[in-house]
């Protein structure tokens, strides 16, 4: 690890009681598991799940939202696959809470009903999360693979979150690892990632569904800022996402860096993060501390 980026890790490992609201760095981990965010019509009992990871006896700490990758198809908040908990409990001692939703799934729930259940579960965050001690004005939505493209259309495409009564000025930021956010861009490559992501099986074949799922048609000057992650190692084509992505972003005025994380591929990217040391991790929770306004005390462009 590089000296910037060892500065960094200590930035933010020391900047964890503050984001807490002097509550002080977690030294213990509260976790809740299996905590059903939706009930109307639809409801799938082992889909609309949610799990938090909270830093034990501390109060209004800022929230990270996280939606797992599959290619819209597979995964799962758990499984054999599981970063997760290493993800919850590892920024859960640095004074962040974690929220890691799962949704349905294609080609069995074609888009965007995978959109829709993320924006449920943000809801259900907003509305409880203060329950369990987390501040409903700091939440950051981030995601990893399919996952990240979730997270950035819900939070640039107000249609979702308001569908679901939720402000959209309630997302403080967006961080994403390793996501395809043009679906059109995807859809000219007629190669293995193509296949791999199965853009029919999700989204049909129009031009117009395709361009409605594409979170960077959504870019505006109200956005909330980005932090756009990609591995060295990564699927072909996903560093181009994330600066097509932060292009359409800056180019409004939108802070939106892009950080290559250099030694990892397109799963460890997400397997180590949480990890001790690890670069992602840094860079999430320099992005919390620097963002972390409440919603309440922010200044929302008209």
């Amino acid at each position: 690890m590089s000296r910037g980026r060892r500065w960094r890790w200590g930035l933010a490992a020391a900047v964890g009681a503050a984001l807490s609201c002097g509550s002080g760095a977690a030294e213990e981990v509260v976790v809740h598991a299996d905590l059903p965010y939706y009930d109307g019509p639809g409801a799938d009992a082992k889909k609309h799940l949610l799990d938090l990871y909270l830093p034990a006896e501390a109060q209004n700490f800022p929230v990270l939202f996280f939606v797992h990758g599959g290619g819209w198809r597979h995964g799962y908040k758990d499984g054999w696959f599981n970063p997760f908990p290493r993800l919850g409990n590892g920024l859960a001692r640095h004074g962040v809470g974690v929220v890691v939703t799962t949704y349905r799934l294609a080609p069995k729930h074609k888009f965007p009903a995978q959109a829709e259940d993320v924006a449920r579960a943000v809801r259900w965050t907003y509305e409880h999360i203060d329950e369990y001690g987390g501040d409903p004005g700091r939440i950051f939505l981030s995601g990893h693979s399919a996952g990240a493209h979730l997270a950035a259309l819900v939070a640039l495409d107000s249609r979702y979150l308001e569908a679901e009564g939720v402000p959209p000025e309630v997302v403080a930021g967006v961080a994403g690892l390793s996501g395809p956010y043009d679906i059109t861009f995807m859809k000219e490559d007629a190669g293995w990632f193509l296949r791999w992501y199965g853009i029919t099986p999700t989204f049909g074949e129009e031009a117009e569904a395709l361009e409605a799922a594409s979170a960077p048609r959504y870019a505006s000057a109200a956005a909330p800022p980005f932090l756009l992650l990609y591995a060295e190692g990564d699927i072909p084509h996903l560093a181009a996402q994330a600066y097509r992505l932060s292009t359409a972003l800056t180019r409004l005025g939108v802070r939106a860096p892009v950080y290559k994380i250099e030694g990892q591929n397109h799963y460890t990217i997400i397997y180590y993060a949480g990890q001790e040391g690890e670069e992602t991790t840094a860079l999430i929770l320099d992005f919390i501390t620097e963002h972390g306004t409440r919603f309440a005390d922010r200044s929302i462009p008209e």
